[in-house]
């Protein structure tokens, strides 16, 4: 347990007399919550080279390649000549989110080449989508690839992923680990038609990078939906992911207590919604015995019941 954490929890439950310190580590669930790291390494990101190839739909070639320089770089095409393409292609090296391509540009593009540093460290991503999708990332310098020796290349793989799925998840690893980040998370109403349950959803490299490389689209949030949550992480504050993710806790366990009262409520009100009908049943029932007991043959019968009764008693039978 975070030493430094358990002294501010022992702090805060001293005006607690119904709570223990114990209590609370069940309650926070402890093994489940990574350790914040919230000294900035200093590390950053910085794009050396961009390549992609392909073939459009009317046979003309495409070609792409960019060695991008210190600095700010410009990329001046005219309209509908594939300058939102560079950068969506960009972004699906860097976090595997093939669908950031337009759906009628994507089948044209077959092979991606990145070249990225991070520090003094220089990384290559090689994405292949000719016949089904392969993704590597090695660690050496994106010029050097073709020379290095074919029994020593398997050593500068970092990953190598046969699935678009499984990129994207590598990817984020490599990223979360070079940058001390983590899966922030919230909660919200699930997507599932005529279903209000709550649940949990995170914030994924993807969110990130978008936070961080706006494109003209996300300008106007900035940090997107999860602002506050991802502008933390950014700054690194102390204690980030324990507010988070007691924030989740909290937030389902109210869910769960609400539900629990929901269903105490209706239980109680059909219940007595229940009496009323059996009671109302009853009444009814009564009535009908009334109007029964009230007919004229009944009281007939009754009469002559009388009359049975009282010669049985009197021992005297008329044959």
């Amino acid at each position: 347990m975070n030493k430094e954490l358990e002294k501010h929890i022992s702090r805060l439950i001293e005006g607690f007399n119904h709570i223990n310190l114990n209590q609370v580590k069940v309650l926070i669930d402890f093994d489940s919550v990574i350790e914040d790291m919230p000294l900035s390494t200093g590390k950053r990101l910085i794009i050396n080279y961009l390549g992609f190839n392909g073939l459009k739909k009317n046979g003309d070639n495409i070609n792409f390649t960019n060695e991008f320089k210190q600095g700010v770089n410009l990329i001046i095409a005219d309209n509908l000549r594939g300058k939102s393409t560079v950068l969506k292609v960009l972004k699906a090296a860097l976090t595997g989110d093939v669908t950031s391509i337009k759906a009628d540009v994507r089948p044209w593009i077959k092979n991606v080449t990145l070249g990225f540093k991070i520090s003094n460290k220089d990384y290559t991503v090689i994405i292949s989508l000719e016949k089904r999708f392969k993704g590597i990332l090695y660690n050496i310098l994106w010029k050097d690839l073709n020379l290095v020796d074919v029994n020593s290349i398997n050593d500068k793989i970092i990953f190598e992923a046969n699935s678009n799925t499984k990129y994207a998840e590598e990817i984020q690893k490599f990223f979360f680990n070079q940058f001390s980040y983590y899966s922030l998370k919230w909660t919200q109403k699930s997507s599932a038609k005529d279903s209000n349950d709550l649940v949990e959803a995170s914030a994924s490299w993807k969110t990130y990078y978008k936070s961080i490389y706006l494109e003209s689209k996300d300008s106007v949030s900035f940090y997107g939906g999860q602002n506050q949550k991802v502008f933390q992480m950014l700054l690194g504050f102390e204690y980030t992911n324990w507010i988070n993710h007691l924030s989740v806790k909290r937030d389902m366990l109210l869910f769960k207590s609400s539900k629990y009262k929901e269903f105490e409520s209706r239980k109680d009100s059909e219940a007595k919604s229940e009496k009323s009908g059996v009671d109302l049943e009853l009444e009814q029932i009564q009535k009908k015995l009334e109007r029964i007991n009230n007919n004229s043959l009944m009281q007939e019968l009754s009469g002559l019941q009388n009359e049975y009764n009282r010669i049985i008693k009197n021992g005297t039978i008329l044959i």
